[in-house]
This record gives structure tokens, sequence and C-alpha cells, in this order.
């Protein structure tokens, strides 16, 4: 996924998605890349990293 780190583009709902997918194939990995420009996207990355710690494996942020 390549996006831009804020909440209106809704990366907790593709970490739930991803999550369930990765429940029946466990060899799959997600990589989301994109920058975070403003302050409050920064929160926003943080708190997406936190609900990742389940998928800490498995999902990656990558800076671009």
């Amino acid at each position: 996924n390549f996006c831009r780190m804020a909440p209106q583009k809704n990366i907790s709902l593709l970490l739930d998605a991803f999550k369930l997918f990765h429940d029946d194939y466990p060899d799959y990995r997600l990589e989301i890349y994109g920058n975070t420009v403003e302050p409050k996207e920064i929160d926003y990355k943080k708190k997406m990293i936190e609900k990742i710690n389940y998928l800490e494996k498995n999902c990656y942020f990558c800076e671009w």
C-alpha cells in the first residue's frame, strides 16, 4: 500500500482486514509505504504502529 500516513486513508481498517487475511494466509506480509508531514499525521502513524504489535513480524511501515 502506498499512501500518505493520515487518518483519512483509514490504515486502521487495512490493518484489521490484514489481520483477518493473515489468519488464513500466514506466509503473506503487508508493507505500507508513505510519509508523514504534519505532526498530527506522525501521531496517527504512532497509533498505527502500536496497533500492529500483534502483526509485528508481518506488517511493515516504510518511509519513502
